[in-house]
């Protein structure tokens, strides 16, 4: 007993072997029993229901322009469609709206009018925003940003005649002094697309050769240009009136 007792006291790693040799054993038992082998003939991938030769086609579904939902549905069929016009681009809109000026509904002429007036003024406030900042920065970036206003400006439908010449002048006391030192390809692509507007293609023209052949702000402007010289000088009308002599 009292070598026994020794033993354990001088040897306590021989009861943690004892301990773990049975969990060993079962492991290595459990490791080497032959696995079970399933049938992969039963899986399949994907939804067996969607087949491509036998699946039914899909109803044709026939869609119809803004334009002509308003020209046909009645006025309290209206009201959901103006009022989703908010979510749509506003220049787009502005036909359409525009349209429901002479509406009998007199909620939606208020309506379209407070959108137009909304838009109209957002972009009144933008141009006069970046005016006062690329007067005060020498930024190629925000004198493009400028022009690309003006533009938006002139071009809009809602802008009165009467204030492009105010718009004009604003456009070339910040422009004229930079014009010739020009060479942000962003501000000379504005810059041809506000003379365009002018209808002066000359000056489009020159700002287009400064950009680089090939890029796609020289390319933007190519059928620009053309349909411009088109218009000012159109090929020769054809007659079909034959003489036979």
């Amino acid at each position: 007993m009292t070598t026994l007792f020794a033993i354990v006291d001088w040897h306590p790693a021989l009861w943690l072997a004892a301990f773990c040799a049975p969990l060993l054993a079962a492991a290595l038992t459990l490791g080497c029993m032959p696995r079970r082998h399933h049938d992969m003939g039963e899986i399949r991938i994907g939804n067996s229901l969607l087949r491509g030769r036998g699946r039914a086609q899909p109803p044709e579904v026939q869609t119809h322009s803004l334009l002509h939902l308003c020209r046909t549905l009645e006025v309290a069929e209206l009201r959901p469609l103006v009022s989703g016009m908010r979510h749509l681009p506003w220049r787009e809109t502005i036909p359409l709206l525009r349209r429901q000026l002479k509406s009998s509904d007199p909620e939606l002429q208020l309506y379209a009018q407070c959108v137009l007036q909304e838009g109209q003024a957002t972009l009144q406030d933008h141009f006069q925003m970046l005016a006062q900042k690329a007067a005060s920065r020498k930024s190629p970036a925000l004198l493009a940003s400028f022009l690309e206003a003006a533009f938006a400006l002139l071009r809009s439908p809602l802008t009165p005649t009467s204030e492009h010449k105010a718009i004009v002048e604003r456009v070339q006391d910040l422009l004229s002094p930079r014009l010739e030192e020009l060479s942000h390809p962003r501000a000379l692509h504005a810059a041809a697309m506000y003379f365009l507007q002018l209808n002066q293609p000359a000056q489009a023209q020159a700002m287009q050769a400064r950009l680089p052949v090939g890029s796609p702000l020289h390319t933007d402007l190519v059928p620009r240009l053309m349909h411009v010289a088109f218009i000012q000088s159109p090929p020769p009308v054809v007659s079909s009136n034959y003489q036979m002599s």
